[in-house]
């Protein structure tokens, strides 16, 4: 076996795995080779790989081998593929690795109460995540609080255990007293699990200074009602 490869390099579960070699047999006469392999999770062997014999075989030359992984549990796997005569004399043996299951979780939603919020506000966020792969899946959400690009402050949202197909809600809160009146505010949200970050959503906000009121006409006479009463009483 002078290589072995892959058909690509993620598997869902379900679909048919590839197995890729390249065999060369440089003895002055031709030999029939019998191409078998082996699946192993921890050691233990789950299956095996339709046989496949190679007559008279010379030279150079490849061969496919197709597993499969209907059934098969998520997780990691080791492919093991030997060459061997018609006595079963092991000519060669390679072992490749191959993961099952595609972990795929999105985030689908990002909602904020007020994009354009008075400073002291305290700002409800909502946001939406989905599991479009066939594999359970925790992680986290992570929304960041970002001016000019940079992160200032980050809420993490962890689940455990989203099944496929299955929707969770997350609610939160930022507080906005820190923040700088006419600034440009985002939100950017996404997910991390199983090693990857899902594709961003961003909601752009920005601030404004809270405003102080000044006593109206109202409240001018409601004054002057109280400063005559106590003059009154004075009086009294």
């Amino acid at each position: 076996i002078t290589s072995i490869s892959l058909g690509k390099y993620e598997y869902d579960i379900g679909e048919k795995a590839t197995v890729n070699l390249r065999i060369s047999n440089n003895e002055d006469q031709p030999k029939t080779i019998i191409v078998a392999a082996t699946v192993k999770k921890n050691e233990k062997t789950v299956d095996y790989l339709p046989l496949k014999e190679l007559k008279d075989f010379q030279g150079l030359g490849e061969v496919s081998l197709e597993w499969d992984t209907s059934g098969v549990e998520y997780g990691r796997y080791e492919i093991n593929v030997e060459l061997m005569d018609l006595d079963g004399f092991i000519l060669d043996r390679k072992v490749l690795s191959i993961t099952i299951g595609i972990p795929r979780v999105n985030i689908t939603n990002l909602e904020v109460s007020d994009t354009n919020f008075t400073i002291g506000e305290n700002l409800t966020i909502s946001a939406s995540i989905i599991n479009n792969g066939n594999v359970d899946v925790s992680g986290s959400l992570i929304i960041e609080i970002r001016v000019s690009g940079n992160s200032i402050e980050t809420l993490q949202y962890p689940f455990e255990n989203l099944s496929s197909g299955e929707t969770k809600n997350f609610q939160g809160f930022w507080d906005t007293s820190s923040a700088i009146a006419n600034e440009n505010y985002s939100l950017f949200g996404y997910v991390l699990y199983s090693g990857k970050a899902s594709l961003p959503i961003e909601i752009q906000l920005i601030s404004h200074e809270k405003v102080r009121k000044t006593p109206g006409f109202e409240g001018i006479v409601l004054l002057a009602a109280i400063m005559l009463l106590g003059m009154l009483y004075r009086k009294l």
